[in-house]
């Protein structure tokens, strides 16, 4: 007999709720089987023999999609921007990228953003001819550029020149608005390292008192509002939920939370001997992809590797005083027979301090003990004391000593700002020294060392002083100034007022004056430049200009390395002693497999 319709209509019912349910605990059941996670692998990334990697210039970066590798280098010419997939072996130029720095992608991996001199470039992977976005991109005493960070609404910051923070624009270009603001009571003298989190709305940034991170925060294009997240690392980067970072030479990952901003759990290291620019005595060498993949360089770079050096007129090294060493600064005495170089403890991850070399006999003696920083050590006219800056309370203020090593520090000045020696009157009546400005730009001071030292201002403007030098008879000052749109040194009379003369025409920086004052020597464009002037009673004659011979900064920063012996026919300097570039790159791919997640 033929079942009514309701019992069929019932029947059929059941079969279903019963395939449904069936269905519902075999994913049950699926969901419960633990995912098989691919392990995280380590490889290593050989490229061209003369890759340059200079932190925190970054110059290499992973693309987002975790595809390609973009990294700077030079096989027979200038070094540019190079391509190559992760899969592959062969590099592709970009062309018009001579002399790239600060390397970050589009969100999309389609474009890299780059710098060169002060300009902000663009330019599509797949090649074409770069486009500037900014012409407003500031200098860096972080020992060159730091990269930019770029959004999906195609917003871009990046450190720019006419604002005391980071500074926003659009990638088809335009006009550069702030988003950051310095905290000058805290000591704050820059931003970099910016890095936006998934929202675009939010972003990472690194705030420093000079060279050295004071902590990083996150900020909003939305608001001047900001939070604090870690208190001292050095390109901070979110990625796959945590935040990237580096704690001396170990490279990090945290689990942190996007939307709460929040941390969780410990740091798990990812990898060790992160390579150190020993300009910021941090380690930066890393770029991390959204796809779980990481790149690290390993070593030291910035200064490291390097030995102290005589050489004459012609550039030919006519003697080796050191072993290689991180040499930081330097500066003769005024005999010319010893210097005081600045040198950073990597064995121990320390700070770095004033050490004395004998120059005669290629002996190296420590000069400061203390665990904070010290640098700029710097001699009286007499030779008897010396002042250096350290950062014992916060900032680096001014601090005195017998130059023989015996008896106590003296504290000579400090204030809210960081401060560098720079001269020494021969009158011992007066110290020079650069200050950084609210604006982020130096200032040229005078330190009187009788009375209530009450500093006063000897080139105080818009611009970016420093580097002022007191000539033999201690009536002029040479120094440098950016006021022409770019470095320039020229001499004024000491105390002033009165007019000024510029010495050099095409650049130049970091003065250094012959002991009879019949010449002038600075550097311009990778040159040692030799300029023979006349000082008369009210004004100062150029009478020659000659190069003498290439030299090449050390590491980052503005920090003097070289120095004239008193008859100006020898010249001790800091010189690269072996390439960082000898290390190859790391690649980690599901680094996000090893990390605690803090559950």
């Amino acid at each position: 007999p033929e079942k009514p319709r309701g019992q069929s209509r019932l029947a059929w019912s059941l079969v279903a709720l019963f395939a449904v349910v069936a269905s519902a605990l075999a994913l049950a059941m699926a969901l419960r089987t633990p995912p098989i996670e691919a392990p995280a692998y380590r490889s290593t990334i050989l490229v061209t023999e003369d890759l340059s990697v200079r932190p925190p210039s970054n110059r290499f970066a992973i693309s987002p999609d975790g595809t390609r590798l973009a990294y700077i280098a030079g096989e027979e010419g200038p070094a540019m921007l190079r391509l190559r997939a992760l899969d592959g072996s062969v590099d592709q130029p970009l062309l018009g990228t001579e002399g790239a720095q600060g390397l970050f992608w589009s969100p999309d991996s389609r474009f890299l953003a780059f710098t060169i001199g002060r300009q902000l470039k663009k330019v599509d992977a797949a090649g074409g001819t770069p486009v500037t976005i900014s012409d407003d991109l500031r200098s860096s005493d972080l020992g060159g550029t730091t990269p930019g960070t770029w959004n999906r609404d195609n917003v871009i910051l990046f450190p720019a020149e006419s604002r005391a923070g980071l500074g926003r624009v659009n990638a088809a270009g335009g006009a550069t608005v702030s988003v950051t603001a310095l905290d000058t009571k805290a000591g704050e003298s820059s931003h970099g390292y910016p890095s936006f989190l998934p929202d675009g709305r939010h972003f990472l940034y690194v705030a420093y008192n000079s060279l050295v991170p004071v902590g990083v925060y996150v900020g909003s294009l939305d608001s001047q509002e900001r939070r604090r997240v870690l208190d001292d690392a050095s390109n901070v980067q979110y990625a796959s939920g945590s935040l990237i970072f580096t704690r001396g030479t170990t490279l990090l990952a945290q689990s942190f939370d996007p939307t709460t901003l929040a941390l969780s759990g410990e740091p798990t290291p990812l990898g060790e001997q992160v390579q150190m620019n020993t300009a910021t005595l941090r380690a930066s060498a890393f770029s991390v992809s959204a796809t779980g993949a990481i790149v690290y360089q390993t070593g030291v770079s910035g200064g490291g590797n390097s030995r102290v050096v005589w050489s004459d007129r012609a550039g030919r090294q006519t003697a080796v005083l050191s072993e290689n060493m991180p040499y930081r600064d330097l500066s003769l005495s005024p005999d010319g027979k010893h210097a005081s170089v600045s040198l950073f403890d990597e064995k121990v991850n320390r700070g770095s301090d004033i050490w004395i070399i004998d120059v005669m006999r290629a002996l190296r003696t420590k000069f400061t003990f203390d665990p904070a920083d010290e640098f700029s050590g710097l001699w009286s006219r007499d030779g008897v004391d010396m002042v250096f800056n350290s950062r014992r309370q916060g900032r680096f203020d001014l601090y005195r000593k017998a130059a023989n090593g015996t008896g106590p520090e003296e504290l000579l000045h400090a204030d809210q700002f960081d401060k560098t020696p720079t001269s020494w009157s021969p009158d011992r009546q007066f110290i020079l020294y650069t200050d950084i400005s609210v604006q982020g730009s130096g200032n040229i001071w005078a330190l009187p060392m009788l009375g209530q030292r009450k500093p006063f201002p000897f080139v105080k403007t818009p611009f970016d002083e420093g580097s002022g030098q007191f000539s033999p008879d201690g009536r002029w000052v040479a120094y440098t100034s950016n006021e022409s749109g770019r470095s320039e040194v020229y001499v004024a009379p000491f105390p002033g007022p009165g007019a000024k003369w510029q010495i050099s025409n095409a650049g130049g920086g970091n003065p250094r004056w012959r002991a009879d004052g019949s010449e002038l020597f600075y550097l311009a464009s990778g040159k040692l430049m030799a300029a023979a002037v006349r000082i008369g009673a009210e004004r100062v004659e150029v009478e020659s200009v000659q190069p003498l011979f290439d030299i090449s900064r050390p590491g980052g920063g503005a920090r003097p390395y070289y120095d004239v012996s008193p008859d100006g026919q020898r010249f001790l300097h800091i010189v690269l002693a072996q390439r960082a570039t000898e290390t190859p790159l790391t690649l980690v791919t599901n680094w996000p497999t090893l990390v605690n997640k803090g559950q």
